[in-house]
């Protein structure tokens, strides 16, 4: 573990990331920096070592890295987190109860970490993850910091949503929205404690508003994304008309899981039987008890993330009737790739109806297979969707850089 963390306060206030997990590849930080915030970094793994993560005991520690970051800038708590997580496992006390032990032994790691840094007049800012962030910005207050919560989710608000479309189906509820007692209490007393919190969608705004968070603490900053260089220069044609012989691809990439609304997929493939539309599944871990896709999906299951772009180029449509999601980053993935993305309104606002891609008023298999339908009969309308596609610079590292530093209402001389 290093020692110590460059964070001089002579551009404004230095920001510390006390992050678990490699969340959106390190964006805040990195973002932080590109914007000349002088940042550190607290993350648990921290693995350099790529050429090991082959063997499939170090398999998921890929990606648990960014060049960006230099050594100076990170504090990882490496050995110790990797043992716990093992020893968790082997406990098996539960997802939850497994999680909320991580999370409390990073904070501990954390807090251990922050009281080592020296009184000064520094204005410092510590920006934790929800869910593992009360102890780290209670210490921060303490000291007399400001503190920001990352909000990962809709909170509460999702999983209710999500618990009554399980009851709808007549389906137990999966063990992922049944936390333990004090779980949301956990939760409700990061956001009393933080300073501000970043959620980053509308949606998940109103969700914690709904909860009484209180609405002048939220300020909405976007997921950042970076494209592909290939996709950059990639461009996608449509037939005239689609037939069985070139068949509409349609690709729903991600968790295929109830809450994304796989089950509404399945439906919606299952009455387009008869129509030249393909459906292309990819990602593991679904929650339906009993999938069996229809004839006209293909089930791909898990890949390496690097694969993805595959699926991308070969797609003319990208579907996401989430029920409730934070941001969903496949949208901007799928915009870089030039593919139209029809999407439920229940995420982040990246898809601007009829422009690059439609927006469902409610995900219901009815709307999707509506929807499909429509743009069967009108590839010209994908070719123009297509060619409207991009990745605007709102969600830029630059950008999302600039307004976190923006809640301090103070930024490096460069940008003033």
């Amino acid at each position: 573990m290093n020692e110590s963390v460059a964070l001089p306060g002579r551009n404004g206030p230095s920001w510390i990331c006390c992050q678990l997990g490699a969340r959106e590849h390190y964006a805040v930080p990195r973002a932080l920096k590109r914007r000349g915030a002088e940042v550190g970094m607290m993350t648990d793994i921290w693995w350099k070592h790529r050429g090991l993560t082959d063997a499939r005991i170090f398999a998921s520690l890929r990606g648990r890295f960014h060049p960006e970051l230099s050594p100076e800038e990170v504090i990882a708590f490496t050995p110790g987190s990797i043992i716990n997580r093992l020893a968790r496992r082997m406990l098996r006390s539960g997802w939850y109860r497994e999680q909320e032990e991580i999370n409390k032994a990073f904070q501990r790691l954390c807090v251990s970490a922050l009281r080592k840094i020296p009184e000064d007049s520094t204005d410092r800012v510590v920006f934790a993850y929800s869910y593992a962030a009360a102890d780290i910005l209670s210490y921060a207050r303490e000291r007399g910091w400001k503190t920001v919560l990352g909000q990962i989710d809709p909170g509460p608000t999702e999983s209710r949503i999500v618990i009554g479309e399980y009851t709808k189906l007549g389906l137990p509820t999966s063990r992922f929205y049944m936390p333990p007692a004090g779980y949301w209490d956990n939760w409700r007393s990061e956001t009393e404690i933080a300073d501000w919190i970043v959620v980053n969608s509308e949606w998940s705004a109103r969700c914690l508003m709904s909860e009484e968070v209180a609405p002048e603490k939220i300020r909405v900053i976007p997921c950042a994304y970076e494209p592909d260089p290939e996709a950059l220069s990639f461009r996608r044609a449509y037939p005239v008309a689609y037939s069985h012989e070139r068949p509409m691809n349609v690709l729903f990439l991600g968790q295929p899981v109830i809450r994304k609304g796989i089950h509404l997929v399945l439906e919606a493939a299952e009455r387009l039987l008869g129509a030249p539309v393909r459906f292309t599944v990819v990602g593991g871990n679904t929650d339906l008890p009993d999938p069996r896709p229809p004839a006209n999906v293909e089930w791909v299951g898990q890949i390496p993330r690097q694969e993805a772009s595959h699926y991308y180029r070969n797609a003319d449509l990208f579907l996401l009737p989430t029920l409730s999601d934070g941001f969903a980053l496949t949208q901007l993935e799928s915009l870089s790739w030039k593919l139209p993305v029809l999407v439920s309104r229940y995420c982040g606002d990246v898809i601007t109806n009829g422009r690059n891609g439609l927006v469902l008023e409610e995900p219901s298999t009815d709307s999707i297979q509506n929807s499909i339908l429509a743009l069967l009969a009108a590839p010209a309308e994908l070719q123009r969707m297509s060619d409207a596609a991009n990745n605007p610079e709102r969600f830029g590292l630059e950008s999302v850089g600039q307004r976190l530093l923006g809640l301090t209402g103070s930024q490096p001389e460069s940008l003033k």
